[in-house]
């Protein structure tokens, strides 16, 4: 599905009855028309953020009483009745709240009723938050005393969800120690509760947690933040090992809980990295005042080396930070050492990591800075920052700053092919906007963000016809020609239509700057069909839906 952003046009509609007096002899039982149609008001659009809302239309008149039907894509609904007497119809409008089960999108309409019959008014669409509703993180919490098998549990929030994301962060370093994916499929749900089970090996240690949710087309919000500390119980140490080598004490530990540590076992940089300076950190050698970092490459070569005292260190960990910049994306080890000054090593302990690019910024190809769009079929173009890029941030402001589209978009709802990435709008209000776009890579770097000032009208631009003009006889394989309002470019396109005395079109297009035959100059365009035209009368449009640009029809001959 396309993300679509729509904002509708409220219109108020006051219906001023003035009844005048009657005089009879005797009086005559009252006549009641059917009620007059209700107009809704609000929800519509995508400015509702919250559950419980509220639902707004104008009184009919002759109605009795109201009724309110709302329906979800989701396949939920209800009704909701109010009496045209309550207090809640009061002051020219009606209300009546609830608290709808699901965000996502929905359709209203309300009823007026009496007793000869019932009227209902026009439907309503709006959706009820664009991103997924917000899981909540339940477990694990607290102490952990399995580190080999640990289960999480969060809200069923529902909402389309084809997948749920864990994250598992390290609280020393910020490293992220786990990073995947489930589908629903492979999650047990129920009584609006999902849990699952990883078999990802976690050493001991203090680590927060999430989780989020994704449909084909949106993504929640991350969950809360869970704190929890593995307490390994079942970890062998040994001299050189990462296996099993972890944390062994809790955030505040006691004397009592105090154990010896005899490897500096390595806690980052692991696994697979994105910043190009990595930050060292181990497990603190009990005793040791002295420690020596080593660096390879992928061929074993040295990169870096240096030493340290114990100033780095707390009780539990050493930090180390060289300022040292890697050489390029690959694959690195890197070695700790622990004893005295003296340089007697008392253990000592090496892991591996690799390093990634970090995404890079997106570049606007269509509109240029400044542009114009139009209001509907419109679209937004910038360049694919490539596979290493998971999704996108796209955050659209009006010309008062405010946001008005906040969310995450992957890359097949964007369309990007390697080249380009594309979103699309059904519709979209005039206006001045600022679009706001961030490339997010897999491993959950971030690339500088790139914006894009743009107007929307709902006025075309002209293209002027160059020839054959208004009632020129031409050839069976005439040059159209027209000019362009804008420098051309290869995203640009063309769609020119031919219509027949008799009323048939044949249409030529979408066709490119430099492609199927088009030739561009600066403010210039040529194009000579390959097919001929049959004699008779006809006229001619050139179109370009980027432009939002159309020209005059202009009438032809062709002997």
């Amino acid at each position: 599905m396309k993300n679509q952003l729509k904002i509708a046009i409220v219109v108020w509609i006051i219906v001023i009855s003035v009844t005048g007096n009657f005089f009879a002899a005797a009086a005559e039982p009252a006549f009641m028309a059917v009620p007059d149609k209700p107009n809704p008001v609000s929800p519509r659009g995508y400015d509702n953020f919250s559950r419980t809302l509220t639902f707004y239309w104008n009184p009919a008149a002759n109605a009795e009483n109201y009724t309110v039907y709302w329906n979800s894509d989701n396949g939920d609904s209800g009704n909701l009745t109010l009496a045209a007497s309550d207090a809640s119809c009061g002051g020219g409008r009606c209300a009546v709240s609830t608290t709808l089960p699901f965000e996502g999108e929905y359709h209203w309409y309300v009823a007026a009723i009496n007793t000869e019959g019932t009227v209902n008014s026009d439907t309503i669409d709006f959706t009820l938050n664009s991103n997924i509703s917000t899981p909540d993180a339940y477990s694990p919490s607290g102490t952990v005393y399995d580190n080999r098998f640990t289960t999480f549990t969060f809200t069923d929030v529902q909402d389309n969800v084809k997948e749920y994301r864990i994250r598992v962060l390290d609280v020393y370093s910020s490293r992220v120690v786990m990073d995947r994916y489930w589908s629903v499929d492979e999650i047990s749900c129920e009584a609006n509760q999902c849990s699952i089970t990883t078999d990802t090996f976690l050493p001991g240690g203090n680590y927060v947690w999430r989780v989020r949710g994704y449909s084909d087309n949106s993504a929640s919000n991350w969950s809360n933040e869970l704190g929890f500390y593995v307490y390994c119980t079942t970890c062998g140490y040994s001299t050189g090992s990462t296996g099993t080598s972890a944390y062994t004490n809790p955030v505040s530990p006691t004397v009592s809980a105090f154990q010896t540590n005899t490897v500096p076992t390595p806690v980052s940089p692991t696994g697979t990295i994105s910043d190009l300076i990595p930050v060292f950190q181990w497990r603190t050698l009990t005793g040791a005042n002295f420690y020596w970092i080593t660096l390879y490459d992928a061929s074993g070569k040295v990169l870096y080396n240096n030493t340290s005292d114990s100033s780095i260190c707390n009780y539990e960990t050493c930090t180390f930070s060289p300022g040292f910049s890697l050489p390029a994306a690959g694959n690195y080890s890197w070695l700790v050492a622990g004893g005295t000054n003296t340089g007697v090593t008392w253990g000592s302990a090496s892991t591996t990591f690799t390093l990634v690019d970090a995404p890079k910024a997106i570049s606007f190809i269509r509109p240029v800075d400044g542009g114009v769009i139009g209001t509907s079929g419109s679209s937004i173009l910038w360049t694919d920052a490539g596979s290493l890029v998971e999704n996108f941030t796209v955050v659209i402001y009006d010309s008062s700053n405010q946001v008005l589209l906040n969310t995450t978009m992957d890359r097949g709802t964007l369309w990007c092919d390697g080249t380009q990435c594309t979103l699309e709008f059904t519709s979209i209000p005039a206006g001045q906007y600022r679009i706001e776009v961030t490339p997010n890579s897999t491993y959950g770097a971030q690339a500088a963000s790139a914006s894009l000032n743009f107007t929307v009208s709902d006025v075309s631009q002209t293209i002027e016809i160059i020839y054959p003009k208004d009632n020129s006889v031409v050839q069976p394989r005439p040059l159209f020609r027209w000019k362009i309002p804008q420098s051309p470019e290869e995203t640009i396109t063309f769609v020119i239509q031919v219509t027949g005395s008799d009323g048939n079109t044949a249409q030529i297009g979408p066709i490119s700057c430099g492609k199927s035959g088009l030739t561009c100059t600066e403010n210039e365009a040529f194009f000579i069909p390959s097919d001929s035209l049959p004699s008779g009368s006809y006229s001619w449009t050139v179109h370009s839906p980027e432009l939002n640009a159309s020209s005059e029809p202009a009438l032809i001959t062709v002997e």
